[in-house]
């Protein structure tokens, strides 16, 4: 049922949105206590808010016998409202995090159709219809989608080694084929799914004849249903990674990975199991209470200005973003390298292309306030070069550096090196079971940012690009994991396990700050990585060779029993030498080379390589401020401007020397340094000239040295 009239509401809603304006005067309005069995009373009596309230996940949440309620301004977003609610006492004692609706004023976005889910199963016979849909228009409509179809491109379309022929929905069977003899016209789905830690139906040397025959009776449940959708949805072909790929063959393998990009670009639509967590575990769900979907309301703060909100809680999309599926490193590369992909979730199936995020509930769009990885991509990917003017002049070192398409200006090759920040931050958010495939899970995107920067291969260096690669070194990994293996040069993100993020996330926060301005403090002179075979794949090593101050920091002498005294930065930035004294709150450090080989331990560098300033994003009417968007009443203009309040940073990277080796390095982390007085003692820490001769292979006479990180 599609609805455009407003919803249903208990009295104690209602009161929310018409007698507590969070215009007057405060952050929020004064908090109001429910219980838990009141709200699940006016779900079941039809109020729209509680049923969105109590969707399954936050009945979890809550746990506890009431609810409290704030109305107010949203932290992430301007001219948007928020209804915050968290676990509490019978006396309103709040515990725990707060969960919260976004009320979006209807006026200022498209509203979208809403369709009421009932109690069946998320693949319907009105949802099969609303996924042909969906997969027609965007290839038939949507001009983004539409241009980067090979045949817009004037490109053939290049098919898989293998396919799974699905049959017919009168005659179903699911054998292997080869598409040699195949039209490049052939129409296929592909699989997006997790593979779990049990066992399951795989392509063997042994058991090739097998597929070839039929192999529709040995299917795991995710399969089948995958099979099933194709099926249902009249193509003919579905490329499944486990069923065709030959498993067993390393050189069938290594071939196969390297053209994941084509396998996924070309597809006709990706099917990804969101929610299911090993291929025993299907597609489909039934629903045990209708899905929650938007509701909209009319609010009379102002009896003379009405307004109309549309109410909507994104965390079934935020859950689906963390959910099994997410977890995996590879689905990064095949959710963004696909045209378009139908997300099987336990609620309901969602729908995600360059153009449109939407649901089986919200078919024509959902309202996703969240920043969206796909768009992007697709925004400094898929779209055409932009001639934004001269390129970055190229260094007299090394001409290659700066060698990007010279259609594309600066300014969008920095957006499309931080778009690059922020997919690496998406993929290494994920796990790999096998750890060497750092790079090859990646790879395809790779080959796309090379198309569109018409670089060569060898601008690409284990997982950084040649162009802005100063500012590329600076990663950090939080989770502090430790790499079994040496896979890349450890100034690389691809050495060390665990979730990757540039030491600036400023640069990730689209919504509420932008660069104001970076300057790099160090040149690279060289850059280079030695790859195995592929050079989008796994290398052997790598070295840069590097121009900058640098600043040596002795070990203290109460640490002297441990050789890794450095993973303290309390030790660390408050030596007794007092060569160096930061303080642990004027400066951000990670360690993310645990345990780095063949190195002195008595010292550590530090390599200041950029100074760094953001603005942050305000509205007119707002206070500037730095420690979060300032709580006042809307104003009907609400241009952008620019909070050149905040301070400047200091960025760079931390060092330990090889044994035995004059100049050369390995990296172990990175710092930032957000206070005046920090800065200041850094400085004076590198015109003290700390180093000695065998601490570099070239100085300049004032405060630049010339050394080589491996």
């Amino acid at each position: 049922m599609e609805s455009d009239s407003f919803d249903a509401f208990c009295d104690f809603c209602r009161e929310n949105f018409n007698e507590c304006s969070p215009w007057a005067g405060g952050v929020y309005t004064a908090t109001r206590i429910r219980s838990i069995a009141s709200l699940m009373t006016s779900r079941a009596q039809g109020c729209s808010m509680c049923r969105l309230i109590l969707v399954p996940t936050n009945i979890g949440f809550l746990g506890h016998d009431h609810v409290t309620f704030e109305l107010g301004h949203s932290d992430r977003f301007p001219n948007v409202l928020e209804l915050r609610f968290r676990p509490s006492s019978v006396e309103g004692t709040p515990s725990g995090i707060c969960k919260w609706i976004d009320l979006i004023r209807i006026n200022s976005v498209t509203y979208p159709t809403i369709r009421q889910l009932p109690h069946q199963s998320t693949w319907s016979r009105q949802t099969r219809t609303q996924a042909s849909r969906w997969i027609t228009e965007c290839r038939d409509r949507h001009q983004l989608c539409k241009s980067h179809v090979p045949e817009a491109k004037g490109q053939i379309t290049r098919l898989p080694t293998r396919l799974i022929d699905v049959g017919t929905m009168s005659r179903p069977y699911a054998r292997l084929v080869h598409t040699s003899n195949l039209s490049s016209e052939t129409q296929y789905m592909t699989l997006s799914h997790c593979w779990g830690q049990t066992s399951s139906l795989v392509l063997r040397k042994h058991n090739f004849p097998t597929f070839i025959a039929d192999i529709s009776s040995e299917l795991p449940i995710m399969y089948a249903d995958a099979i099933q959708v194709t099926r249902e949805l009249r193509v003919q072909y579905i490329w499944i990674d486990s069923l065709c790929i030959i498993q067993d063959s390393k050189e069938d393998w290594q071939y196969e990975s390297a053209q994941m990009d084509k396998v996924y670009s070309n597809s006709r639509c990706t099917i990804a199991g969101a929610m299911s967590k090993n291929s025993n575990e299907g597609l489909f769900f039934d629903r045990a209470v209708p899905a929650a979907t938007p509701c909209k309301i009319s609010c009379t703060w102002d009896p003379n200005y009405p307004e109309t909100f549309l109410c909507y809680d994104d965390s079934p999309w935020i859950d689906l973003e963390f959910g099994p599926l997410y977890s995996r490193a590879w689905v990064v590369q095949e959710r963004l390298l696909s045209p378009c992909m139908l997300l099987f979730a336990d609620d309901q199936v969602y729908w995600e292309c360059s153009e449109l995020i939407a649901s089986d509930s919200c078919p024509s769009g959902l309202p996703v306030l969240i920043h969206r990885l796909k768009s992007t991509w697709s925004s400094v990917v898929q779209c055409q070069p932009l001639p934004l003017g001269n390129i970055v002049p190229a260094t007299e070192a090394e001409p290659s550096l700066s060698r990007p398409n010279a259609e594309l200006g600066e300014n969008a090759i920095e957006r499309l090196m931080d778009a690059w920040a922020y997919i690496v931050s998406a993929y290494t958010y994920g796990g790999l079971t096998v750890p060497s495939d750092k790079l090859v899970a990646i790879s395809g995107l790779a080959r796309q940012i090379r198309k569109v920067l018409d670089a060569e291969a060898e601008d690409y260096l284990a997982g950084l690009w040649r162009y802005q690669l100063a500012r590329q070194l600076l990663w950090s990994s939080s989770n502090q994991a430790e790499s079994k293996q040496v896979r890349a040069p450890s100034w690389s993100w691809s050495s060390v396990d665990g979730w990757v993020t540039p030491v600036f996330l400023e640069i990730l926060e689209y919504a509420t700050t932008r660069l104001d301005y970076w300057l790099d403090t160090i040149v690279i002179l060289q850059a280079s990585t030695y790859p195995i075979a592929d050079p989008f794949g796994p290398v052997s090593g790598g070295h840069l060779l590097v121009q900058g101050p640098i600043c040596r920091i002795k070990r203290p002498t109460e640490s002297v029993k441990d050789p890794h005294w450095w993973r303290n930065a309390h030790t660390l930035f408050t030596t007794k030498e007092g060569i160096l004294n930061l303080g642990n709150t004027q400066c951000s450090w990670s360690i993310d080379n645990l345990s780095p080989d063949k190195v002195e331990v008595d010292s550590v560098y530090l390599m200041p390589s950029a100074v760094v300033r953001f603005a942050r994003r305000v509205l007119r009417g707002e206070t500037s401020s730095t420690s979060g968007i300032a709580k006042t009443a809307p104003i009907k203009d609400s241009t952008p401007r620019l909070d050149s309040s905040l301070e400047r940073n200091v960025g760079g990277l931390a060092m330990v020397k090889m044994l035995a080796l004059k100049g050369q390095y390995q990296r172990i982390g990175a710092f930032k340094l957000t206070h005046k007085g920090a800065q200041a003692n850094l400085g004076k820490a590198i015109s003290a000239r700390t180093l000695r001769e065998e601490d570099y292979l070239e100085f300049d006479g004032s405060e630049s040295y010339t050394i080589k990180i491996v």
